[in-house]
Formats: structure tokens, C-alpha cells, sequence
């Protein structure tokens, strides 16, 4: 991996879209181990269940396409939010209980 700083992301960021899409309100924001080309976090809520959060971006991947083709030459394309989409379609169809998904938001200029 390449020495890149990673930017998480941060509880105020993340409070309208829990309130747009969840109706509830953001306590805390834990970011958990295990997603180096994606960000997961452990989102909790008000009412003290939690939830995990996927955010793809290009400030939360680890890996360069360098990085990639030197680990085997899994392309950028074999992950991320297109792929996650994918697979969520074919396992819904299946009957397989998957996360919902939600398309970004632009960000403010």
C-alpha cells in the first residue's frame, strides 16, 4: 500500500444522512478494521441499535492502481460501489438478506 493519509469520515458529516435516511439521530461514529479499499464504520443511534456503514471513495482506498497491479492485478473495477451492487441484486433475487444501498451525495463546493 502506498503511504497515502486516509481521511475518515467524521460524525458531523455523516448526521444528515443517518436523519435523511434512517430518521434518526447519530451518537457515534466508530470507524472498524478491515477496509482498505472502502471505509466501514460502526454507525450508533439514538436508540442504541447500530448500524454499519460502506462509504467508496477515493479518499477512503488505500490502494493505487500501481498498488493493485503489484497484488496480482485485481483492477480497481473488481471493487467498489458497482460491484457491491451488482452482488446485492443477484443476492436479493435470491432471497439472501443484503444491506440497502443509497448513491452518494453531492458533496457541497
Amino acid at each position: 500500500m502506498t503511504g497515502r493519509k486516509r481521511r475518515f469520515a467524521e460524525r458531523e458529516e455523516l448526521t444528515g444522512l443517518v436523519r435523511d435516511v434512517l430518521g434518526r439521530r447519530l451518537v457515534a461514529v466508530e470507524p472498524l478494521r478491515g477496509g482498505t479499499s472502502k471505509g466501514v464504520y460502526r454507525l450508533t443511534l439514538d436508540d442504541a441499535p447500530s448500524v454499519v456503514l460502506y462509504v467508496w471513495s477515493d479518499e477512503e482506498d488505500f490502494w493505487t492502481r500501481a498498488d493493485r497491479a503489484d497484488r496480482g492485478g485485481r483492477a480497481p473495477e473488481a471493487a467498489g460501489a458497482r460491484t457491491f451492487e451488482a452482488a446485492h441484486g443477484r443476492l436479493a433475487a435470491c432471497g439472501v438478506r443484503v444491506p440497502r444501498t443509497r448513491p452518494p451525495r453531492p458533496r457541497p463546493s
